[in-house]
C-alpha cells in the first residue's frame, strides 16, 4: 500500500538524500584548508570517476600531459592564443563532516534540505534536518558524496610516486596559488579513460622497465641495457612469474582507473608479441621521459636504459613503423600520423611533440650521450655480464602445431622447465634436423617476411604480400583479413594466419620426410611420431610434440 501524500518512510528518505550526489563545488572554497583526511597517512584524498577538462570539452591525460612542460604548439601551454583552463571534477566521499570548511558546510547543508523538500514536497510537518541527523538514520558507514571541481596544476604521476606509488595522482591549486592539494585518482569518468589510454600504456611500460632495473640490481652493465636486455629480462623473470598464480596473487596491485571498476587489480600480463608492439610504439617517450632530467655522468649508472643504444632502437622502430605504414600497415605509428609529415621529422623534433622544444631535446640528447659514453669509457675494465641474443619480433600465439609463444604448456608447465634441458645425443637425426619445427614462427621487428629456419630451405612467406597457394590454406575470415593489410603483426587473426602457412609448410616439407604423419583435428593438423622414430622417454615425446588424433578416437 502507498504511503498518503506527504508521509515518507525516515529511513527510505534519508538513505536517498545519502544516495544523491550534490555539487558541484570548487574544492578549495568546499574544503577545510589544512585538510588531513584519517587513516591516510600522506594526506591525499581520494577522488572517483574523475573528468578532465580543457575550458568545458572533456579531455583526457593524452591531450593535458606532457613532459616537463608543454609545447608552444600545444592549447596547455599558456602562450597559446586557444589556451584554456585545466580542470578536473571527481566524485568525492565525505566520510567525516571535519573536511568540509565553514562555506562548505552552508553549501552542502543548504543543498541537502532543497532535495529533502523535493523528495516530499508537500510535507508541511517537516524540520529543517542537518548532515548529523541524517548520517545517524543512515546505515553505518554512510557518507554524503558530492562533485568536487578542481582547477588543475602541476604534472600527474602515474606509478611513479613515493607516497603512492601504485596510483595516479593528480594536483590541484587554487587562482591565488595559495590553497595547493593533491588527490589519489580511484577511477576516471568513461570520456576521459578512452583519452588517456596512451598516458597510461606509457607509465606501465615504464613501470616495467623500473621493476626489470630493481631485479637486475645492477647486475647488468649499463652499457648492455638495451632493447635486448629489456625483453631477454622479461622473458627470465616477469613471463614466468606471470604464469604462477599464486606468485601473480602476491604482487602489489596497481590503479586499473577503469570507469568500470575502481578496485586495484594486479598487473596484467603483457603477452611478448605486444611487449614488442609496445616498445616500438612508445620507445621515443621512453627516451624522452628518461633524459628530460638534466644527464651527467653519476646518473648513467642508475639508468633504466643506456640512451646510445636506445637511441639507435629508436631510429630501427621508427624506420620500420613508417615502412609498414606506407605498406598500409598499422605497426608502430598510429594511422592518423601524417606520412609526408614524419619523414621531415628529426627525432628532436619527434620529441618535442611529447613537450618543450626541438633545441632543448637536442641538447638534452648530446648530454646523455656524452656522459653515458664517458661513464662506460671509466668502467671499462670491469667485469662485464654476457649479452644473450634474441631474435625480436612478435611470435605466433597460435598455429597447427598448437604452440603459443606466451602460454605453450610444453614450456611452461611445471612438467617441463628450462633446467629439463633435452640432451641432443638421446635424440635421432631425424628428430634434430626438424626440432625447429616445434618453435613458434618469427618474424623480425619491424619486418613482415618470415624465412623457413630450416637448413638450405628458401622458404618465404611475406605477409604483405602472400602467395596464392599460401592464401589457399587459410579460412576465408582470415584470408580476407590479411589481404586488407589493416592489421598490426601482433594481431591474433594475423598470427593465426601466419602459424596455418608454416604450419602446412612444414608438414609438407620437412616432417612428411622426416617420418612423421599426419592426423587432423576439428581445430587443425596434429602431427604424431612414427613408431621407428620414438623414444621411451614419455615426458619427452610429449616435448616433440607426439599428439594423439582426437578425430580418431
Amino acid at each position: 500500500m502507498e504511503n498518503p501524500r506527504g508521509k515518507h518512510p525516515a529511513g527510505s528518505r534519508f538513505q536517498a538524500l545519502v544516495d544523491h550526489i550534490y555539487g558541484p563545488y570548487p574544492d578549495h572554497v568546499f574544503l577545510e584548508e589544512e585538510l588531513k583526511p584519517k587513516p591516510a597517512a600522506d594526506n591525499l584524498i581520494d577522488l572517483h570517476c574523475v573528468t578532465i577538462y580543457a575550458g568545458k570539452k572533456p579531455i583526457g591525460l593524452d591531450q593535458s600531459e606532457y613532459i616537463i612542460k608543454p609545447p608552444e604548439t600545444s592549447f596547455v601551454h599558456e602562450d597559446h592564443p586557444k589556451h584554456v583552463p585545466i580542470s578536473f571534477c571527481g566524485t568525492l566521499e565525505i566520510r567525516d563532516l571535519s573536511w568540509l570548511s565553514k562555506k562548505g558546510r552552508l553549501f552542502l547543508e543548504r543543498d541537502v534540505r532543497n532535495h529533502d523538500k523535493a523528495i516530499v514536497p508537500n510535507n508541511k510537518e517537516r524540520r529543517e534536518i542537518s548532515l548529523e541527523q541524517v548520517l545517524n538514520s543512515t546505515r553505518r558507514g554512510q557518507s554524503f558524496k558530492v562533485y568536487l571541481l578542481c582547477r588543475k596544476s602541476l604534472l600527474a604521476h602515474y606509478l611513479t610516486a613515493k607516497s603512492r606509488p601504485h596510483e595516479l595522482l593528480i594536483y590541484s591549486s587554487s587562482a591565488d596559488g595559495l590553497v595547493n592539494r593533491k588527490f589519489a585518482v580511484k577511477s576516471l569518468h568513461v570520456e576521459s579513460f578512452v583519452a588517456s589510454k596512451t598516458f597510461l600504456a606509457r607509465y606501465r611500460l615504464r613501470a616495467l622497465l623500473a621493476e626489470l632495473s630493481e631485479i637486475d640490481n645492477n647486475q647488468t652493465p649499463v652499457h648492455l641495457k638495451d632493447y635486448s636486455w629489456v625483453v631477454n629480462s622479461y622473458l627470465t623473470h616477469i613471463l614466468p612469474r606471470d604464469m604462477d598464480a599464486e606468485r601473480r596473487r602476491k604482487l602489489r596491485p596497481i590503479a586499473e582507473l577503469s570507469p568500470y571498476a575502481d578496485d586495484l587489480r594486479h598487473p596484467r600480463h603483457i603477452p611478448l608479441s605486444q611487449l614488442h608492439s609496445e616498445l616500438a610504439e612508445h620507445s621515443e617517450w621512453i627516451l624522452a621521459n628518461h633524459i628530460g632530467k638534466q644527464g651527467s655522468v653519476r646518473d648513467v649508472p642508475k639508468s633504466l636504459i643506456y640512451v646510445p643504444s636506445w637511441i639507435n632502437w629508436c631510429a630501427e622502430a621508427y624506420s620500420a613503423s613508417v615502412e609498414a605504414k606506407r605498406n598500409g600497415v598499422v605497426w608502430g605509428l598510429s594511422e592518423s600520423v601524417d606520412l609526408k609529415k614524419q619523414k621531415r621529422n628529426s627525432m628532436s623534433q619527434r620529441l618535442a611533440e611529447f613537450g618543450e622544444s626541438e633545441t632543448f631535446w637536442k641538447l638534452r640528447l648530446q648530454a646523455w650521450v656524452k656522459c653515458s659514453k664517458r661513464y662506460v669509457d671509466e668502467n671499462r675494465d670491469k667485469p662485464v655480464l654476457p649479452a644473450r641474443a634474441i631474435q625480436p619480433g612478435p611470435p605466433a600465439a597460435y598455429g597447427g602445431l598448437e604452440y603459443d609463444s606466451d602460454f605453450s604448456p610444453d614450456y611452461t608447465s611445471s612438467e617441463w622447465s628450462d633446467s629439463d634441458n633435452i640432451e641432443t645425443s638421446e635424440i635421432s637425426g631425424a628428430l634434430k634436423e626438424v626440432w625447429f619445427c616445434a618453435q613458434p614462427p618469427q618474424i623480425p621487428l619491424g619486418h613482415f617476411v618470415w624465412h623457413c629456419p630450416g637448413q638450405g630451405c628458401q622458404k618465404a612467406i611475406n605477409l604483405l604480400d602472400p602467395s596464392r597457394e599460401d592464401i589457399a590454406l587459410l579460412p576465408q575470415d582470415l584470408a580476407r583479413k590479411l589481404q586488407t593489410k589493416r592489421w598490426r603483426t601482433q594481431d591474433i587473426s594475423v598470427q593465426q594466419a601466419l602459424a596455418a602457412m608454416v604450419s602446412h609448410h612444414y608438414q609438407h616439407e620437412h616432417l612428411a620426410m622426416a617420418g612423421f604423419h599426419q592426423g587432423s583435428t576439428k581445430i587443425g593438423p596434429r602431427f604424431q611420431l612414427s613408431e621407428a622414430l620414438r623414444k621411451p622417454n614419455p615426458r619427452k615425446r610429449a616435448m616433440l610434440m607426439e599428439i594423439k588424433d582426437e578425430d580418431s578416437s
